[in-house]
């Protein structure tokens, strides 16, 4: 088949990187704020475009949030 170069195509690169993740998360915990989904959505997403271009959905955030959590945990050796 013959692909049509023009035409859009939804598999995006959906990944922020690891410090863009732990920099929102710092963010969140050092301001005033309750509702993480809230702020995110409206904040980050709305306000902070900028800063973070590689935005991703909330539903995907939290699946990168876990695995940057996990991070200092799987470089541990154990003794």
């Amino acid at each position: 088949m013959i692909e049509d170069k023009n035409t859009k195509h939804r598999n995006k690169l959906n990944r922020m990187s690891d410090a863009e993740v732990i920099v929102i998360l710092i963010l969140f915990h050092s301001g005033g704020f309750r509702c993480f989904k809230h702020y995110y959505k409206e904040y980050i997403c709305k306000h902070l475009k900028y800063l973070f271009p590689c935005q991703v959905s909330y539903n995907r955030f939290v699946e990168l949030e876990k695995e940057v959590l996990l991070l200092p945990f799987s470089s541990r050796k154990s003794c």
